[in-house]
């Protein structure tokens, strides 16, 4: 499935506030991608910033995925335009979407960059349409 939920829209709601909060954690890196996931997801910030929420079924080729990315903007386009009522359209229509990985590090090839294996989670984001 794929999937996007609106954060500034939702943000009431106490399962998207904790997953705001947790953006804006250590389990970003600091620098400037937290300072800039920050900003977005300030309740100041103006930006509307959807989570982008993806799992890939087991054994489906991952050429399918283009496809997948496309129906989502389809949809999204479709419901930004039809949505009722009239005042939710605008929650749909994404500058941001942030999508939450799962990161695995092998220990091996961090022992010999230097770097700490190990394993945790990392924030990323990119522009929307």
């Amino acid at each position: 499935f794929l999937s996007a939920v609106s954060l500034q829209r939702h943000r009431a709601d106490p399962s998207v506030g904790r997953l705001i909060s947790l953006l804006g954690s250590d389990r970003v890196e600091d620098g400037p991608l937290r300072q800039r996931l920050a900003g977005l997801l300030a309740p100041s910030g103006g930006a509307n910033v959807g989570l982008l929420l993806s799992e890939r079924m087991v054994n489906t080729p991952v050429q399918l995925v283009p496809h997948a990315v496309e129906s989502l903007h389809l949809d999204l386009g479709w419901a930004a335009a039809n949505a009722e009522p009239a005042a939710e359209r605008a929650s749909l229509t994404f500058e941001w979407l942030v999508l939450l990985a799962h990161v695995t590090l092998d220990a091996q090839a961090g022992a010999e960059s230097g770097g700490a294996g190990g394993s945790g989670g990392a924030g990323g984001s990119g522009g929307g349409s």
